[in-house]
């Protein structure tokens, strides 16, 4: 089945429609001030298992970003706890031999001075690729995109996210990723869908494409995200909306655990 036209949601359009109104607040300057702000993943690859620590500014402020570097961190499942070791600018990483298993909740616990914050999050199946390819983009002829074939899974309403590397370097910003929905492709077989469009890449450049099964709440905080970042347009919220994660206690931010695929190629055009 080809679904290159419905597969795929970008993130920055699909911002547009795809998230609950969002009040915005007049007390801007004072908006989002000493929050604490949590980045976290467990995952099934060891490669993308963190909890980053953080503390906003005034959002007019430019105050670089604080780090916090004494917390008590840890993650437990199923009656063990994990406790998570700082390794510096307010990374928290994992004990060795600890790997996220599909299927699973995970709890996060952030002990910093007296306060606690918390987090759920469950580890969905994984979206299993079968292969990838490499081809010219049609809007930005300088550019490529990365084509896919993959059998959706059963489980209906799934959200993967897509990220992707060049030569093994993660192009890890919100706008180089893609969010797939299987909301009209619900285990269908799909066949050179396009997913992530204008990419800059040489002949002969190591292409991989990873997947990573997100919740339903972490879709609609990167769309959020996105749109926080963009110039206001009519009837949207403007930037300095409260972008809701699933952080407890007043903290911004999310915790998600996503079962990681990866699939490798090389641009051969």
């Amino acid at each position: 089945m080809d679904m290159k036209k419905i597969l795929i949601i970008t993130i920055a359009a699909a911002s547009l429609f795809g998230c609950q109104k969002v009040e915005f607040d007049p007390n801007i300057s004072e908006y989002n001030k000493n929050l604490l702000v949590v980045e976290g993943m467990i995952s099934d690859n060891p490669d993308f298992q963190y909890i980053n620590l953080s503390r906003t500014s005034s959002y007019l402020g430019n105050q670089p970003i604080v780090t916090i570097n004494n917390a008590l961190v840890s993650v437990s499942c199923e009656g063990s706890t994990y406790i998570f070791n700082h390794s510096g600018n307010g990374v928290y990483t994992p004990p060795v031999g600890f790997i996220g298993e599909v299927g699973k909740t995970y709890h996060l616990s952030v002990n910093h001075e007296g306060a606690i914050y918390e987090a759920d999050s469950r580890m969905n199946q994984p979206l299993i690729l079968d292969s990838i390819n490499m081809e010219k983009d049609e809007f930005e002829k300088k550019k490529f995109k990365i084509n896919a074939w993959f059998q959706d899974n059963p489980a209906e309403d799934e959200f993967i996210l897509f990220k992707y590397a060049i030569n093994n370097t993660l192009q890890d910003s919100i706008d180089q990723w893609e969010v797939y929905l299987d909301v009209l492709s619900n285990n269908l077989y799909i066949e050179d869908a396009s997913i992530i469009y204008g990419i800059n890449a040489n002949i002969g450049d190591s292409i991989s494409l990873y997947t990573f099964s997100i919740s339903k709440q972490y879709c609609d905080f990167l769309l959020m995200a996105e749109k926080n970042m963009e110039e206001p347009v009519p009837f949207m919220p403007p930037p300095g909306a409260r972008i809701k994660g699933n952080i407890s206690n007043g903290a911004l931010g999310f915790f998600q655990a996503s079962a990681v695929f990866r699939k490798k190629t090389k641009l051969k055009i």
